[in-house]
Formats: C-alpha cells, sequence, structure tokens
C-alpha cells in the first residue's frame, strides 16, 4: 500500500501526526473503478443510449465536393506576360482566390443557377403572416409606394438571409499544400449540394476567363492609341536628324564623319612614328655611350653586323697565334713582329666598321624625327576640322538618341500590341476543374458508427469520472486498508453485520454463545489474538477500553460480544460498563444495577458487592450504577477509579470498559490515559470520515494507547464487490463457518 508505515512510539502506542496520508495510487484506482464498475457500465449505456436518439432524430446532412486546381501556367501562343499577367504559384495566391470563390456575387450567381434561391431550407423564418403580398394589398395610392419599397427592402434582408445561410454551410479550403482548392456544401438534398458547388466552380472560372478578357480587350484599346502616337514621334525625329545633317554639311559613313576617320588615322601613324624614333634614339644613345667608354664593339647593332662577326673572329685568332709564338720564339722574332701587325690591321677595320654602324644609326634617327614632325602638323590641322564638326555632332547624337528612343519605345508597344490582340482569342482560366461533384448517396452527419464509438468514449470517460467522485464523496470507511492508510491505526478485524432472520431474533452478545463458530465469532476472535500483542512492550494488555467516535456504532454490543466470548472460554473477564449517561450492558444481560461503578467511586459500595455475574458466559459485569452529583468525567478520572482499575487488573485476566463516545463526551478522553489500550470501534460505511479521525486525534492527544480499530456491522457481501486486500475474508471462506 502507499503511505508512510506505521510508527509506534516505545511502548507501542500510535502518536499524533504518524498517519499515513491519503490517496489515490494505480491499484486503489484499479480497486475503486471495479468497485464502481455498475455505476461505469450504467454511465457508458445512458450515454449511448441517449447518443443513439440523438442520431435518430437528427435530419441527415449531406456534403457535396468538387476540386479546382489553379494552373498559373499558361498556353501562350506568344509572350503576353507583360500585358496580362496570369496567377502566381504563392500560398497567398491560394488563399486569396479562395476568398473570391466565397465572395457574395459569386454564391449569389451559383445559388441562382442552382435554383435554390426558394429553397425552404435556406428561407429565413417569415416575421408574420401576411407575408409580402399584405403589404402590396392595400389599396391607397398614398401608402402603396411605402408599401412597395418596404417590400423590396425585405425582399432584399431575405436574399441577404439566404446567402449568410448558404455561405454558413460552404466550405473552401485548400487540399493540404498543394494549389487545389476543395469547394464542399452542406444540404439536406444531395442534389441541390452537388448542383451548387458545381455551379459554384463553373462561375468561378467564368469569373477568371471574363476578368481577363475585359484585361486583354483594355490593354488591346491602350495599346493601339499609343502605337500610333509613338509613331509619329518617330517619323518626326528622323526627318529632324536629317535636316539638321544636312544644314551642318555633316558627311560621313557609318563609322562617324570623314575628318574623324582621317584624324584616328593620322593619330595612329604619329604613335607608331613617335615609337620608332623613340627606339632609334634608344640605339643611337646606347652605341655613343659604349662608344665613349671603349666598348662599341658590343653595341645590338655592332654585333648583328656579319662583317663584325668576321673580323671578331680574325682579331681571336691572331691574337691566339700571337701566344703561342711568344712561348715559342720571343717578342723580336719575325713571325712575332708579322703577328702584330696583322692583329692591328684587324682591329683597325673592327673600329672603321663601329664608326659606320654609329653614322648609320645618326642618320636613321634624323628621318625618324621628320617623319613625326610631319604627321604632327597633319594632325594639328585635322583636329582644327574636327574640332569645328563636334558641335554640329553633339546635336546630331541628341536628336538621334531621341530618335533611338523613340523608335525602341515604339517598338516594345508594337510587339505588346501584335501580341495582345494575337492572343485575345485563346484566353483560358487561370484555374480548372479537377473533379465535378456528385451526389452523394451517404450523408455526412450523423454518421452512427463515428458518433455512438465515440458517445461510448466519452461516456465510459464520464462514468469514470463519476465513479472516482463517488468513491471521494463516500462517507465512511469500508476496509481495513483505509483505516490503516488515513488513520495510522492498526487493523484489528473486521465485524460482519449478523441479520436478524440469521441470530433468530436474539442479540448479537447472545448470537456468539449460540453460534461459536460462526463468522461473527470467528472476527471477534481475530480481535482478541490482535490484542495479545497491544499492551506495553508486547505483552498483553490487561485493561482495554472499547469507544467509537459516536453514539450507535456498536461499541457496547462489541464489548459485551468479546467479554462473553471470552468469559466462556474459560478466561477470567470483567466488563466494566462506564457508559453513566446511557448504561446498556446491564439491560442487555438482564442483570440487576445494583449501585454500580458510580456507587464503587463514590465511596458508598464494595467493587464485590456492585459488581454482577452472567450466568450464560461466566462473565463478570460491573454496572454503570446510578449517577451522582459528581459529574462523569471528574469520577472517571479520579484516583478512585485509577485504584479500582489497578485493582481488578490484578485480579481478572481482561478488563474490558464500555467507554462513552469520544466525540460525544469528555468521558472516554479522560479514562483512555488510565488503561492499558484502546480499542477504537468504527461502524462499516456510516461513521463519517472526518468524523473518525477527529475522535482519534482528540483520543490521541489525551494520552490514549489507541492499539487498534475494528469495523463493526460490514456487509460481508458488499464488501466482497470492492476489491480491498480483506474483501474476501469472510465472503470467500464462508464455507467455514457455522452461522
Amino acid at each position: 500500500m502507499n503511505g508512510e508505515a506505521i510508527q509506534l512510539s516505545e511502548d507501542g502506542a500510535v502518536r499524533p501526526g504518524d498517519r499515513r496520508p491519503a490517496g489515490f495510487g494505480f491499484v486503489e484506482t484499479l480497486q475503486t473503478l471495479k468497485r464502481r464498475r455498475w455505476t461505469i457500465i450504467a454511465t457508458t449505456l445512458l450515454g449511448v443510449a441517449l447518443a443513439y436518439l440523438a442520431v435518430v432524430n437528427l435530419t441527415p446532412q449531406y456534403v457535396a465536393k468538387a476540386t479546382v486546381m489553379l494552373d498559373p501556367r499558361q498556353a501562350n501562343v506568344v509572350d503576353v506576360e507583360d500585358v496580362l499577367s496570369g496567377l502566381p504559384a504563392g500560398d497567398d495566391t491560394v488563399n486569396s482566390e479562395i476568398l473570391v470563390i466565397r465572395s457574395p456575387l459569386l454564391v449569389s450567381h451559383a445559388v441562382r443557377t442552382a435554383g435554390l434561391a426558394n429553397a425552404k431550407e435556406f428561407m429565413p423564418q417569415p416575421e408574420s403572416s401576411d407575408g409580402l403580398l399584405g403589404w402590396l394589398s392595400s389599396t391607397e395610392d398614398d401608402t402603396l409606394a411605402a408599401n412597395v419599397e418596404t417590400a423590396e427592402a425585405r425582399l432584399h434582408a431575405q436574399h441577404a438571409e439566404i446567402l449568410a445561410n448558404v455561405l454558413e454551410r460552404l466550405n473552401v479550403a485548400r487540399a493540404g499544400r498543394s494549389r487545389a482548392i476543395d469547394l464542399r456544401f452542406t444540404s439536406e438534398d444531395p442534389e441541390a449540394a452537388a448542383r451548387l458547388v458545381n455551379a459554384l466552380a463553373d462561375a468561378y472560372l467564368a469569373d477568371q476567363l471574363q476578368a481577363k478578357q475585359q484585361a486583354t480587350a483594355s490593354a488591346q484599346e491602350f495599346l493601339d492609341s499609343r502605337v500610333a502616337e509613338l509613331r509619329a514621334q518617330v517619323q518626326t525625329a528622323e526627318r529632324a536628324i536629317e535636316a539638321y545633317r544636312i544644314d551642318a554639311g555633316l558627311v560621313g559613313t557609318g563609322a562617324g564623319t570623314i575628318a574623324a576617320q582621317q584624324l584616328s588615322g593620322l593619330n595612329t601613324q604619329l604613335v607608331l612614328a613617335s615609337a620608332k624614333r623613340a627606339e632609334a634614339e634608344a640605339r643611337l644613345g646606347q652605341a655613343r655611350r659604349l662608344a665613349g667608354a671603349g666598348g662599341a664593339e658590343s653595341a645590338a647593332e655592332v654585333l648583328q653586323s656579319q662583317l663584325i662577326v668576321n673580323l671578331r673572329d680574325a682579331e681571336t685568332e691572331a691574337e691566339r697565334r700571337i701566344a703561342e709564338l711568344a712561348e715559342e720564339y720571343g717578342e723580336r722574332h719575325p713571325q712575332m713582329i708579322s703577328a702584330r701587325t696583322q692583329l692591328r690591321d684587324v682591329q683597325r677595320r673592327i673600329a672603321s666598321e663601329v664608326a659606320k654602324i654609329i653614322a648609320s644609326l645618326q642618320n636613321e634617327v634624323a628621318v625618324a624625327r621628320a617623319r613625326e614632325s610631319a604627321l604632327e602638323a597633319n594632325v594639328a590641322g585635322l583636329e582644327r576640322t574636327a574640332a569645328d564638326q563636334g558641335a554640329a555632332e553633339v546635336q546630331i547624337r541628341a536628336l538621334e538618341r531621341e530618335a533611338d528612343a523613340a523608335r525602341a519605345l515604339f517598338a516594345q508597344f508594337l510587339a505588346r500590341a501584335s501580341e495582345t490582340a494575337t492572343q485575345r482569342d485563346i484566353q483560358r482560366p487561370d484555374a480548372r476543374i479537377l473533379a465535378r461533384a456528385t451526389a452523394p448517396t451517404t450523408p455526412n452527419f450523423p454518421k452512427p458508427a463515428t458518433i455512438l464509438p465515440i458517445a461510448a468514449m466519452l461516456a465510459f470517460a464520464l462514468g469514470i469520472v463519476l465513479a472516482l467522485l463517488l468513491e471521494q464523496l463516500e462517507r465512511g470507511y469500508r476496509s481495513s486498508e483505509q483505516i490503516e492508510r488515513a488513520l495510522g491505526l492498526r487493523p484489528l478485524g473486521l465485524v460482519p453485520a449478523v441479520s436478524r432472520r440469521t441470530r433468530r431474533g436474539a442479540p448479537p452478545e447472545a448470537y456468539v454463545l449460540d453460534k461459536p463458530s460462526s463468522a461473527y465469532a470467528e472476527a471477534l476472535r481475530s480481535i482478541v489474538t490482535s490484542l495479545r500483542f497491544g499492551g506495553a512492550d508486547g505483552a498483553a494488555p490487561r485493561s482495554v477500553m472499547v469507544t467509537s467516535a459516536l453514539p450507535k456504532e456498536g461499541k457496547s454490543t462489541l464489548a459485551l460480544s468479546l467479554g462473553r466470548m471470552l468469559a466462556s472460554g474459560g478466561r477470567s473477564v470483567l466488563l466494566i460498563d462506564a457508559d453513566f449517561r446511557r448504561p446498556r450492558v446491564a439491560e442487555a444481560l438482564g442483570l440487576e444495577t445494583g449501585p454500580g461503578l458510580a456507587g464503587v467511586l463514590g465511596g458508598g459500595a464494595h467493587p464485590d458487592a456492585a459488581m454482577r455475574r452472567d450466568d450464560a458466559s461466566g462473565l463478570h459485569v460491573l454496572p454503570a450504577g446510578a449517577m451522582t452529583a459528581t459529574s462523569a468525567a471528574d469520577m472517571l478520572g479520579s484516583e478512585a477509579m485509577a485504584q479500582l482499575l489497578r485493582a481488578v487488573e490484578q485480579q481478572y485476566d481482561l478488563v474490558l470498559i464500555d467507554a462513552p463516545p469520544a466525540l460525544a463526551v469528555a468521558d472516554s478522553r479522560v479514562l483512555a490515559s488510565q488503561v492499558d489500550a484502546v480499542l477504537f470501534a468504527v461502524k462499516w460505511a456510516k461513521t463519517r470520515r472526518r468524523t473518525v479521525n477527529v475522535a482519534v486525534s482528540r483520543l490521541q492527544d489525551a494520552g490514549a494507547r489507541i492499539v487498534g480499530a475494528a469495523l463493526l456491522a460490514v456487509d460481508v457481501r458488499k464488501h466482497a464487490q470492492y476489491g480491498f486486500g480483506d474483501s474476501d475474508v469472510y465472503f470467500a471462506a464462508r464455507g467455514y463457518y457455522q452461522d
């Protein structure tokens, strides 16, 4: 079970604050539902029955569906996108077209086309029995016009109400994430529903086509007028260009004027001449620098001369021969002298050739400079001529730009006008019907196959909630588990209720002697067995007080039954009736009251003289006796009471005390602290739980050592249906008892 374990003090008593928290766990919830299963079943059946009656009495509603696909692709013979574009393919377009389909204009047209303008299903309720004819039946001229106006206003309002009713039943929605739009209409007449959605789809396509044709016609009219204006502007611009060109004397080709072409050519030649002159000057300068440094022979022009190359080879050969002769003959040998002479001749010839090459470079530089000067003079002359013609060309270019712009605009509008004229006769709407509506054969609402299971589930859920609510609102305790979980008290047993027929009119305290093997007697033995370990340090208590929260819970019957059963079994038992206000023990056993407990505590009687004996069981009884002026609480809490208890505890095996209810008077709380143990009696399913809780708390606050609680007058058959852990204690094992 859920909750904290029962905590006992060192002496075994349950203390305040040791109670387990109450609540519903999973197992407890299942047990509750099992106990209340007939409530759940009845609620479910009632819900299904009500749903069935509702389904049978509802008017069937049929839904017809048509599907329209938006198609932004245009099968154009020519491209007229700039004149009249189709629908874009975005989500906003689909939502916009849905609003168009639901527009009052299209829906009104569809209603008239489908013949639903006078359908009773959509007609508003008449305001009076006279109707419109009553307004028009007046013969007075002064009121006829007013009545006609009122009738027209009513007709308009009636039409608006019909349209509102149709729109309420019309559902236009996008099909998933596609460009398809589903048109659904709900009506009592399946044929009318199909006619309306088909008429609405046709009206939507016709509206699209009409809008395109009107837009095309308007565009064509505009383009034709604009083309005529632009044609006249182009002709005027071209005539102005030619007239100005003649006046300015500008003659040229498609590439420009002649002067401009000549100037361009001379500029090119001048650039080439300048480059050639610079190149010649560079070669000459290099040759002069090398000549001044004595190395002119290494200039590029010198190195490229074949004669110089041959002379260089001869010079090298002469130097080699001189080197060989110097080693063999010496400086004054004739051959050495001849060889040196030959070397000097070769070197003179090389110097002469280098001088000629430098002179040639000087001549080349002079020619290049002369050509460059001539070209510069020609360019200067042509530049003056081109400058004179430039001012005229500025105006020419301005006129040409205006003419080009006019020609381009004219060509564009001319092409668009031609395309629009071609497209006019092949316009198509930007949507097409994917599926036309057919008259539905089965109603969309109500659907018994859907409604009844849902109603059953809802009713079942309601039954579960109702069962749990009834369980929470249950006033009393029905099991030992509830006692233990809520109060933290050890359950001592369940005492079954014994019907009057079973005990043949005898009281329960007599029945326990007549039927010692009955379920009632076995329940009492179970309590006695649990009490054996309820004393201090686990010992059997010598004095046990039996009490309850309220009167008429059976605590006196329990005390009598326990006492007679134990006494008949050979044990020495004393039963003290401490309920001075409503004493019952002596009357139930048919004994004389005598001075009783009141007389003993008052000092006027000896305990032995006040006691009585039950001959049927051998039980000793100390009746309550007559009340004195002293209050019952003072008497029970007195030292005399404490001395009496100590004396009889030594004399008897067990002392049972039938105490008053804990909440009715304070007597039991005063007496509770003087006994070894307190047995708390609770009437099964009757005493309110809050009442029991308050009584237990007050006893514990008074120092009572409550060893446990017993549930009395248990309906065994009903208890077995609850599914508690102790539900089958007596019902399933009833074959063991002899009732």
